[in-house]
């Protein structure tokens, strides 16, 4: 019975004799490293009269971490062969068997006891892997440079590769298949189509037909080939990409007329065409015997005029000038009736389209971006507010909006012994629609409702009595925005025009903002932590949490009164131990009385930028640094 040999423990991996000789510490030096050799190797042909045998070159990579080897094989064009990976990654072992380069089959026993290590690879060597015999003849740099500076051997210079009849008969065939004339030469210009791909000249143009047949009339404007008088509008593109052409017809509503998508189909320009610097306002141009008057041009015409040829006149024709008279289309919009009640607005919308109503259209993008993803609020009732009594101050809500569709959800959490029912759903989710009074004022305050703080109140110094500091240079109210109103259709619903309102946005969602839930406002009084990191990872969605614009903003206010010094100095006294820090439950309370104006989640975005280690403490000195110009 025949017993293998077990491997033997001694034998030390290319890492250990690395970590040996002191260059590298241990394995971790050489992870992810890997020696890289060009090979060949030569295997005998039988069934050809052309060759005897073939040299097929391969890539060695050697894998230092664990002394794997794999081969793979360079593809050729053609070859007839399979290539590939000729041997996937494992550990070689030596044979005692010294091959030479036309071997193909080996009867020597492999070595167990002994595997190939970075030592044993360099130019000039061979590699036998069961059976074949692999001549290494060069390598990449790096691994020119870990063998001669890490492994300390002499690397010899790259080797040639030894060729066969084959590579030799197929590059005489190559040779012989090459075009004896020179190559079909294009008229499209490539570096012309590179430079105005996408580029496209817009002219407006006129075709008159204001008369009878009159051989009187002599004037370009006027066409003998029609009956009766007609006026019609068109727009020339010039592609400047190819040097095409194409001309739509603008046929305005109820002019009898059936819809043709082209007039002139896209076409290289015709040689009778002017050039392209003669296309000027004014100016005509013929084609398939009737004459274009240029009216106007598109601003990127526009520009590219002026770039190009200087000119700076772009004035259209009036509209009273005697060779043209320029349609104008009032567009007159019906009055929407009023919500039933009945399904959503949007819904009901659809049946005042069209003839046959149509579903309203889902923003799927937005969807698939922010499944899952939800903004959730503590809060509660505002205080003195329409259908707030005192029990009802106690009572606590969460309120979650969804920035998938927009919802909000509003739950109660149970309190014991309150006297109130609670632990369910104060709102079910659906979208809500902000109240008519506040959707569009440009009067509003900063946080769309009442400010709930005092703007001034007295400061407390080091030693506990009022601070000689006044505040009335901050007391200046901060401007308003009014929301960003997207234009929409008088009558429609959201527009200026109609008794309904815009539904709530993400940006109105932040700590310190007052909701008005079907008359019921609600001042949300805290977030989760995903909230602050999203809205400060959003800034142009939420601008209450944009760190940029809110230093930005109590600089303005600072310098417009010269206050730098004594806003430096109301924080310093009140820094009670004199440690050159305040709490953050002290800096929000010093925010405020400063008067500037800010948001609950203003002074929220720079607690969290000031203390960034989340200790509780804030330093004056870096601070108080914003407020320089450079900064």
């Amino acid at each position: 019975m025949m017993v293998r040999k077990p491997l033997s423990l001694k034998k030390k991996t290319s890492a250990e004799l690395l970590k040996a000789s002191g260059d590298l510490p241990d394995w971790v030096g050489v992870d992810n490293k890997v020696l890289k050799f060009t090979c060949y190797f030569s295997e005998k042909v039988f069934d050809s009269n052309i060759e005897r045998e073939r040299i097929r070159r391969c890539d060695l990579c050697f894998f230092l971490d664990d002394d794997t080897i794999q081969i793979a094989e360079e593809k050729q064009i053609n070859s007839g062969i399979s290539q590939g990976v000729l041997l996937r990654r494992q550990k070689v072992p030596k044979t005692t068997t010294n091959l030479g380069t036309t071997a193909k089959f080996v009867t020597a026993t492999p070595n167990l006891d002994d595997h190939y290590v970075a030592k044993d690879l360099n130019i000039g060597e061979q590699l036998q892997a069961f059976g074949r015999a692999y001549n290494m003849i060069d390598c990449d740099h790096f691994t020119r440079r870990f063998l001669e500076e890490y492994m300390k051997m002499n690397v010899p210079d790259p080797l040639p590769c030894p060729t066969d009849d084959h590579t030799e008969y197929r590059d005489q065939i190559l040779k012989s298949l090459r075009p004896v004339r020179p190559p079909r030469e294009y008229k499209t210009d490539l570096k012309k189509f590179l430079m105005n791909d996408g580029k496209v000249l817009k002219f407006f143009c006129v075709w008159n037909d204001l008369s009878k047949p009159n051989k009187a009339n002599t004037s370009p404007m006027y066409s003998p080939s029609v009956l009766y008088a007609d006026s019609r509008r068109f727009v020339l593109l010039y592609f400047l990409s190819d040097d095409t052409i194409q001309v739509i017809e603008q046929i305005p509503p109820n002019s009898g007329r059936d819809p043709a998508p082209v007039f002139i189909k896209r076409q290289p320009v015709p040689d009778y065409f002017p050039a392209i610097e003669s296309l000027l306002i004014s100016s005509t141009f013929t084609m398939f015997n009737r004459t274009f008057l240029i009216v106007d041009y598109d601003p990127v015409t526009q520009e590219y005029f002026r770039s190009n040829f200087g000119i700076q006149d772009f004035t259209p024709l009036v509209a009273d000038s005697p060779a043209i008279t320029r349609a104008t289309t009032s567009m007159s919009y019906r009055d929407v009736p009023k919500h039933t009640g009945f399904g959503t607005e949007e819904d009901s919308l659809a049946s005042c389209l069209s003839l046959v109503p149509k579903p309203p259209r889902r923003d799927w993008n937005k969807l698939v971006t922010n499944d899952k993803k939800v903004l959730r609020f503590s809060g509660q009732f505002v205080p003195n507010s329409p259908g707030v009594g005192k029990v009802d101050l106690e009572r606590k809500f969460v309120v979650t909006y969804y920035l998938a569709d927009d919802t909000i959800l509003i739950f109660e959490p149970e309190i014991r012994n309150s006297g109130i029912v609670s632990g369910k759903k104060f709102l079910e989710r659906m979208r809500v629609k902000k109240p008519v009074e506040s959707a569009y004022s440009n009067n509003r305050s900063r946080v769309g409702s009442p400010t709930l703080r005092p703007s001034t109140s007295p400061s407390l110094s080091r030693s506990g009595s009022p601070s000689s500091f006044t505040s009335s240079m901050f007391n200046n109210s901060r401007p308003s925005t009014p929301s960003s109103l997207s234009p929409s259709r008088p009558g429609s619903p959201g527009s200026p025009n109609s008794s309904s309102s815009a539904y709530y946005s993400p940006s109105d969602f932040y700590v310190g903002a007052v909701i008005d839930i079907f008359g019921r406002k609600i001042v949300l009084t805290d977030a989760a932590e995903f909230v602050f990191s999203h809205m400060e990872a959003n800034p142009d969605e939420f601008p209450k949490a944009d760190l940029h614009r809110i230093i930005e903003y109590i600089k303005e206010q600072i310098h417009m009164q010269d206050g730098k010094e004594a806003f430096i100095e109301f924080f310093r006294k009140n820094d009670r131990f004199g440690k050159g820090f305040i709490t953050t439950d002290q800096f929000k309370t010093l925010m405020k009385q400063t008067g500037l104006n800010l948001t609950d989640q203003e002074i929220i975005t720079l607690v969290r930028r000031y203390d960034l280690d989340d200790d509780g403490k804030i330093s004056i000195k870096e601070f108080c640094s914003m407020l320089d110009d450079d900064n």
